[in-house]
């Protein structure tokens, strides 16, 4: 057996494919919006992130492949990355901590408050409050949900509202439970 083999009886199960293939999906995704972005005339700064995120993707699946990184702290690393996304995508358009807490907008991030900002591609602009007047005052937010929905309602919103999103945190979500899973029960 060679210094670069790393035995395990992981090694070549169809979940590790599984598990890197979501990936990889999660980064082409996060490719072409980032390209769509920068050539497309949106956000430069929100391009830049989307393509910083697809190198991350794919470099853990490159050098997991290559085995510059053991498959432990890959697994480890790739459901920390995956978790990242989701959380990165709920704080964008849910929770708004990132937005409340750092001078995004001194770097280009600037996010409208209609539910539907620059990086929506299914058509919505900045007037749309997912069919709410924004002129009542009925219990709606500034996200056009109504104040009574949850945090994870609102998210499967987004979701369920823009297709890159749904395959994107669908692929990231399965990716991060079953990397998770792999990192607990690998041995080495």
């Amino acid at each position: 057996m060679s210094d670069t083999a790393i035995p395990n009886r992981l090694d070549g199960h169809w979940i590790v494919y599984l598990a890197g293939g979501l990936v990889v999906v999660s980064g082409l995704v996060h490719l072409v919006i980032g390209v769509r972005e920068l050539v497309g005339g949106g956000q430069a700064t929100l391009g830049v992130l989307y393509l910083v995120a697809t190198v991350l993707a794919f470099g853990l699946v490159g050098a997991y492949l290559t085995r510059r990184i053991r498959p432990r702290p890959a697994y480890a690393f790739g459901a920390g990355l995956m978790f990242l996304y989701l959380l990165a995508y709920a704080d964008w358009h849910v929770f708004g901590y990132a937005e409340a807490s750092l001078p995004l907008d001194a770097v280009g991030l600037e996010h409208d408050h209609s539910g539907h900002d620059s990086h929506d591609h299914n058509g919505h602009d900045s007037h749309d409050h997912n069919g709410h007047d924004d002129g009542d005052d009925h219990g709606h937010d500034h996200n056009g949900h109504d104040d009574g929905d949850s945090a994870i309602a609102s998210f499967l919103s987004h979701v369920r509202d823009d297709a890159f999103a749904l395959v994107s945190k669908t692929a990231e979500l399965v990716a991060g439970v079953l990397l998770a899973a792999l990192a607990v029960v690998h041995r080495a």
